[in-house]
C-alpha cells in the first residue's frame, strides 16, 4: 500500500494522468499502464522499454543482492 499523500504528487510518466492503486501496482487512469510497487516504493520506469544491456544488469544485481544479504544498506 502506498501513502495517499505521495500518490497525489505522482503522475504517469507516459501521459501525465493520475494513478489509482490496484493490488501491488499503480495503474494510470488514462492509458492503463501499470507500474509495480515494491516495498511501498512505486517503480515508475517501464522496464520493458529499457535497452537489453540494462535489463541484464538489473537481473544480475537482483540475483547478486539475494546472494549476499549481509550487504544490505541500513535505513
Amino acid at each position: 500500500m502506498i501513502n495517499k499523500e505521495l500518490l497525489s504528487y505522482l503522475c504517469c510518466p507516459e501521459c501525465k494522468s493520475n494513478f489509482r492503486e490496484q493490488d501491488d501496482f499503480l495503474v494510470c487512469e488514462k492509458c492503463g499502464e501499470k507500474y509495480e510497487i515494491r516495498a511501498g516504493i512505486p517503480i515508475l520506469v517501464n522496464l520493458k522499454n529499457l535497452p537489453q544491456h540494462l535489463q541484464r544488469q538489473i537481473k544480475y544485481f537482483e540475483k547478486e543482492d539475494n546472494r549476499r544479504p549481509e550487504y544490505k544498506l541500513e535505513e
